[in-house]
């Protein structure tokens, strides 16, 4: 999976645009996208999807496009990685279970 290419899904411009908005929920996206995706839970998934619901408000309200831009390409993301790495984790987990 090319996370590099999803993870560039906004110019540096941007990032700082978006950092002067989200100072907090910044920091806790850099935290989740420099994770290895196979350490993902599905918690951070769906901090990451909250994450991009803020952005998108945010565009919205703003009237800036790459905002809401950006926060479709972290939720295709997001979505991405649940089907890449955490639902092939659960379906073993779940495998080890009921062989208990």
């Amino acid at each position: 999976m090319k996370e590099a290419f999803l993870k560039a899904g906004l110019s540096e411009k941007e990032a700082e645009d978006l950092a002067a908005y989200f100072i907090d929920v910044r920091k806790r996206l850099i935290e989740l996208l420099d994770k290895d995706p196979r350490e993902y839970t599905m918690g951070d998934i769906e901090e990451l999807e909250n994450i991009a619901e803020l952005i998108e408000k945010e565009g919205f309200e703003a009237k800036r496009r790459d905002l809401t831009r950006y926060s479709w390409i972290l939720r295709y993301y997001a979505m991405a990685v649940r089907a890449v790495y955490i639902y092939p984790k659960l379906s073993k987990q779940m495998e080890k279970a009921s062989a208990l």
